[in-house]
């Protein structure tokens, strides 16, 4: 994720955890989807 001109990596252990950081990260954006790579 690139904000304010940092890029920032997370790393989960649990992909349960990664989507649920992803539909938060898109709704504080205020993005319609994100893509899963």
């Amino acid at each position: 994720m690139i904000e304010e001109d940092q890029e920032l990596t997370q790393s989960f252990e649990l992909e349960s955890y990664a989507l649920a950081f992803a539909e938060g990260q898109r709704m504080r954006l205020h993005l319609n989807t994100f893509l899963r790579l």
